[in-house]
């Protein structure tokens, strides 16, 4: 399904000691967002599932999170940097403002400039001096090409966000995305009934340009005036050394949800076959309702952390005022709706495996093992994840989860040929659990509390 990114809410909500009902309307806009996101992406799922083999499914879905993945690697952490410094400087610096505009722009043109010419390079190279096995790969191969184009799709979501405009900026990221996409294949298949290799490659890149294109006009249409009176600002071009640090962290944070699915979907169709990663995308697609939900409701409570967390003495802070405070509520609502949901596909992952033609014993069991792990990975993210951060102790996060990749990469194809062709999953959730009871012990040894004080 196409990706539900790191959304900031918090600048709706004028509060920050209290719940309102302008934080209850947040919570059930956010829930909106998340059911209407997700009935659209499991239609498409089943719709991609009659028009193609299982195969190519498998391919399909790595296809998209590798182009999501090259974007993010792209923008170098940025998409983060832009979010936290557009808002910073939008109502207080406007020269700052003008500057950061003109450096992201700048920086952006050069990056994917260059990965242009290393593309080309990269083709050229296979095509001459290596053997045909590359071909295997093509869908894979070609569809990274519009990465670019899906990298500005999601800075312009992201400047529609920051300039307040979240509603356009939901509509973006969660339903236009997945719409372009179930249009474009009704298309395909309109004329092209039988769809190769070379169609799915087809369909893909122009998906991801439709895509592209209607968020520019989208763009231009809101923010043409306002960015053109920020630019023209007659002011001293000057660069922040702050807009380029931390990147190495917030890349990680940008490809958190994505990497580890990729790295386990690029194994099991790697030493297994395509038909075998097509079972484990089905499965994860499935399961992403938990992304859903951790990345459209989390981030409503991060304005609400810097009130939790006593940044002299690294401790939560019991206020009064604070214990009703939305990031208690969110957290409450992130954990009911993934036990909800967890005891939905518990009861009728039959049926609803049946829905799409793959209803047996292993697939449920394995549904259930792929959800189990999307489920701890929400309880980490971002409630265990924030936390952290506000407590200053973001090289751990960022040394664990790279310890969680390297494991994953190193490990699972020796689990997959020697034990079977599932086990890259077991090792999949049992990284989620290391990742989870580490944090949570780390958590409690600077802060001196418990987890279970933020829900």
């Amino acid at each position: 399904m196409f990706h539900f990114v790191w959304v900031d809410f918090s600048f709706l909500s004028s509060y920050r000691k209290q719940y309102s009902n302008s934080a209850f309307l947040q919570i059930v806009f956010a829930v909106f967002i998340v059911c209407a996101s997700y009935a659209l992406g499991f239609y498409m799922t089943a719709v991609f599932l009659q028009g193609l083999s299982m195969s190519q499914y498998g391919r399909l879905v790595m296809a998209k999170k590798l182009i999501y993945i090259t974007s993010s690697v792209l923008l170098l952490g940025t998409r983060n940097v832009a979010k936290h410094f557009l808002l910073e400087y939008r109502d207080k610096n406007l020269s700052k403002l003008s500057s950061f505009i003109r450096w992201h722009m700048r920086y952006i043109f050069v990056i994917l400039l260059f990965f242009y010419l290393l593309y080309v390079l990269a083709l050229f190279l296979l095509y001459f001096f290596s053997s045909k096995d590359y071909i295997e790969f093509g869908v894979e191969l070609f569809s990274v090409s519009v990465s670019p184009f899906y990298a500005l799709f999601g800075i312009m979501s992201i400047y529609l966000l920051c300039f307040g405009y979240p509603l356009i900026y939901n509509f973006a990221q969660a339903l236009l995305g997945n719409g372009v996409w179930l249009l474009t294949f009704f298309c395909l298949l309109s004329f092209q009934p039988n769809i190769t290799d070379s169609w799915l490659i087809v369909f893909v890149m122009a998906s991801t340009v439709v895509s592209f294109i209607l968020v520019f006009c989208i763009f231009l249409f809101f923010l043409y005036k306002d960015l053109l009176r920020v630019i023209r600002l007659n002011q001293v071009y000057v660069i922040d050394p702050a807009w380029t640090q931390n990147r190495v962290y917030s890349l990680l944070l940008d490809l958190y949800f994505f990497l580890p699915s990729t790295i386990v979907l690029f194994i099991s169709s790697y030493f297994s076959g395509y038909d075998v990663s097509g079972q484990i995308a089905l499965c994860f697609s499935i399961g992403v309702f938990y992304f859903l939900v951790s990345a459209s409701l989390g981030p409503l409570k991060f304005d609400h952390l810097s009130a939790e967390i006593d940044y002299d003495l690294g401790r939560i802070s019991h206020k009064k005022n604070s214990i009703d405070s939305i990031f208690k509520i969110v957290n409450r609502v992130v954990l009911i709706l993934g036990g909800v949901f967890f005891g939905i596909i518990f009861m009728y992952g039959h049926q609803i495996l049946f829905l799409f033609g793959q209803d047996s014993q292993p697939m449920y069991f394995l549904l259930l093992e792929v959800c189990l792990s999307y489920f701890l990975m929400s309880c980490y993210f971002p409630t265990l994840n924030f936390a952290l951060i506000y407590s200053g102790d973001t090289k751990f996060i960022a040394r664990i989860e790279i310890f969680m990749y390297a494991t994953l990469t190193l490990l699972g194809p020796w689990l997959v040929l020697y034990f079977g062709k599932f086990y890259v999953l077991h090792l999949y959730l049992l990284l989620q659990c290391v990742q989870l009871l580490l944090s949570y012990f780390r958590f409690r040894k600077i802060t001196d509390c418990r987890i279970f004080s933020l829900i």
